[in-house]
C-alpha cells in the first residue's frame, strides 16, 4: 500500500520555481477566510545561503501562485489539490538566527489603485451589482455574484472603491471576497443554509484541539430602524422581532424595504459568530474550504451545525495540518423559524436567554415566539396564536437552548 504524502508546486512571477527552491522550503501555510480578510499564502524559507539575500531575494508587489497536492490521500489512489489562486507578496521578513525567510502574499487585484486610491462620487439611481460590475470592469477584473441584488437610489463614495464596496456589500447582508482577477459577492446567509459539505466526528480531530466559545455581546434579539426627513415629509419605521437586546439604527433609507433589509442585514452581522468552534483535524480534508457547511458530531450539545469562517492548511517536512474555524448554524436558522413548530424532548427551561440555571423542563410541541437567537437560545409560546405578541411576559413561556430543539415545521 502506498503510504499517503502531500507536496507543493510554487509559481513566482509567472514561472515554476518549485524544483529550484524545494529543498529550502521549511513549511506552506494558506489561509482561506469566508469574510472580512484576504486569503493569504504564506512560505517560510531556510535563508542560511546567501543567494536569499542576493540574486533569489523576492520583491513586494509581485506575484505569487502556490499549490498543494495530497497524493493517496486519504485511500490509495486517491488525488486531491488546493490552489487558492495567484496573490500578490506584500511582506517580505528575514531572521539572521538561524537564517529564516518569510515570504507573505495576500489576494488582492495587482493593480492597487483598488484598495489604496480614495474617490468621490454620488451613485444613482442603479444597484449593488451594477456598481460591482464598473468597479470590477475598472480594474479589469470578472464579476461572480450569487445572491439577491438591491436597488441603490443614492449612495454616496468618499473612500477606495475596495473599502466602498465592503460596506456597501456588509449593509445588504452580502459579501465581499477580492482575488487577483475576480471580485466575488455572496450572501453568507444563504450559505449557511446549503447541506453540509462533510461530517466531522470527534474521533476526526486532533484531541485537545477542540475549543468552543457562546458569547453574548454583539448579539441581538430586536432592531429598530428610523430615517425621518420633515421637508420632505418623509418617515420610515422598520422593525424587527419584539423586545430584548436592541440594535437602534438612525440613518438615510430609500424605502421601507431598504430600511427592512439593511437592518436584517444589521443583525445577521452582528450575530454571525456569536457561538464558534476552532479545531484541528486529524487528517486533513483538503477538499473543505471556507463557506461551506459541516455537521460535527460527538461533543453532546455543542454538535451540529457549523458555517466555516476561516481554513488554514499548512504543509511541512512533518505532513500536513489543518484547522478550522467555524460558526454554528442552528436549525432554527435554517428554517426562517419565526411562529415556527418546534419539539421539545426534556428541554431545560430558562427564565432569561443568559440564566445558567433551568426553571423546569419541558417535552412537546411548543412555538418559536420570535425566531430569532441570542446566546444560542430562543423564547418559545405553547400557542401559535401568542407568537410575536406582548406583553412579552404573557406570551412567551421562557427561553431553550437552540441545540435542544429536534425538528422544526
Amino acid at each position: 500500500m502506498k503510504p499517503r504524502r502531500a507536496s507543493v508546486k510554487l509559481i513566482y512571477k509567472e514561472k515554476d520555481i518549485t524544483s529550484d527552491i524545494e529543498a529550502d522550503v521549511e513549511s506552506i501555510s494558506h489561509e482561506g477566510n469566508a469574510a472580512d480578510s484576504s486569503d493569504s499564502l504564506s512560505v517560510t524559507i531556510n535563508a542560511m545561503a546567501d543567494k536569499w539575500l542576493d540574486d533569489w531575494m523576492p520583491t513586494k508587489g509581485t506575484t505569487l501562485d502556490g499549490t498543494i497536492f495530497t497524493h493517496d490521500w486519504p485511500e490509495e489512489g486517491q488525488e486531491g489539490q488546493m490552489n487558492g489562486g495567484v496573490m500578490t507578496v506584500d511582506n517580505i521578513g528575514y531572521s539572521g538566527a538561524p537564517g529564516t525567510m518569510t515570504i507573505s502574499a495576500t489576494s488582492k487585484p495587482n493593480d492597487t489603485s483598488f484598495s489604496e486610491e480614495d474617490r468621490e462620487f454620488i451613485w444613482k439611481n442603479t444597484s449593488i451589482q451594477k456598481i460591482a460590475q464598473t468597479i470590477a470592469g475598472r480594474y479589469s477584473l470578472e464579476l461572480g455574484f450569487d445572491g439577491k441584488d438591491a436597488e441603490i437610489v443614492k449612495r454616496e463614495q468618499k473612500a477606495t472603491d475596495s473599502s466602498f464596496l465592503d460596506d456597501l456589500c456588509k449593509d445588504y447582508g452580502l459579501i465581499l471576497k477580492a482575488y487577483s482577477k475576480k471580485l466575488w459577492i455572496y450572501d453568507r446567509e444563504a450559505y449557511k443554509k446549503k447541506k453540509v459539505a462533510a461530517t466531522i466526528d470527534r474521533t476526526d480531530i486532533v484531541p485537545g484541539s477542540f475549543n468552543f466559545n457562546d458569547g453574548f455581546d454583539g448579539t441581538y434579539t430586536h432592531g429598530i430602524w428610523e430615517y425621518s426627513n420633515q421637508k420632505k415629509k418623509i418617515k420610515i419605521r422598520a422593525e424587527i422581532g419584539k423586545s430584548g437586546r436592541t440594535k437602534r439604527i438612525s440613518k438615510y433609507a430609500s424605502s421601507q424595504a431598504d430600511a427592512e433589509r439593511r437592518l436584517q442585514a444589521a443583525l445577521d452581522n452582528a450575530n454571525h459568530g456569536s457561538t464558534k468552534i476552532k479545531f484541528k483535524l486529524a487528517l486533513a480534508q483538503i477538499e473543505l474550504c471556507e463557506s461551506q457547511n459541516v455537521n460535527v458530531t460527538g461533543y453532546g450539545k455543542l454538535s451540529g451545525k457549523y458555517f466555516i469562517d476561516k481554513v488554514t492548511l499548512e504543509y511541512s517536512r512533518s505532513g500536513l495540518e489543518q484547522t478550522l474555524e467555524c460558526s454554528w448554524v442552528s436549525a432554527l436558522e435554517e428554517s426562517e423559524s419565526n411562529g415556527k413548530a418546534v419539539t421539545l424532548q426534556n428541554a431545560p427551561l430558562y427564565y432569561t436567554s443568559v440564566d445558567k440555571k433551568p426553571v423546569r423542563t419541558v417535552s412537546g410541541k411548543y412555538y418559536l415566539y420570535d425566531g430569532v437567537a441570542v446566546a444560542g437560545r430562543y423564547r418559545i409560546t405553547n400557542l401559535a396564536s401568542r407568537c410575536g405578541k406582548t406583553p412579552v411576559g404573557k406570551n412567551v413561556t421562557g427561553w431553550v437552548d437552540a441545540k435542544d430543539v429536534r425538528s422544526v415545521t
